[in-house]
């Protein structure tokens, strides 16, 4: 749980872009970027600003997200480009965790 109380709960709309090697902006509560590294998964600081996972107001937070994805998607093939090949470790990271994973249940007792 979050300081919130919020659950975290990974679908496969959280995996998907990990199995195909893509970079993401995770919309969730509050702490779930930080609940995926405790995963041993990568996320994307200081490519994406991801200081919305700290943010507990939902609606600050989506704005918040939504700046980031306005960034991405304004800029240029070259900004793109040198984008994806600074992120190309973590997204390779984040593969080969996720294809190497055993398991897939987990609740706060498994975490300690």
């Amino acid at each position: 749980l979050t300081h919130t109380g919020d659950p975290i709960f990974f679908t496969e709309k959280t995996f998907k872009p990990i199995q195909y090697a893509h970079p993401f902006i995770l919309c969730s509560v509050p702490g779930a970027l930080a609940k995926l590294r405790e995963l041993g998964y990568k996320t994307f600081h200081p490519h994406i600003d991801e200081s919305y996972d700290l943010e507990v107001d939902n609606l600050t937070r989506y704005v918040k997200i939504l700046e980031q994805i306005k960034l991405l998607c304004n800029m240029s093939e070259q900004q793109t480009a040198a984008f994806l090949d600074a992120t190309r470790d973590i997204v390779e990271h984040n593969y080969k965790t996720l294809r190497d994973k055993t398991n897939w249940i987990y609740n706060e007792r498994t975490l300690d």
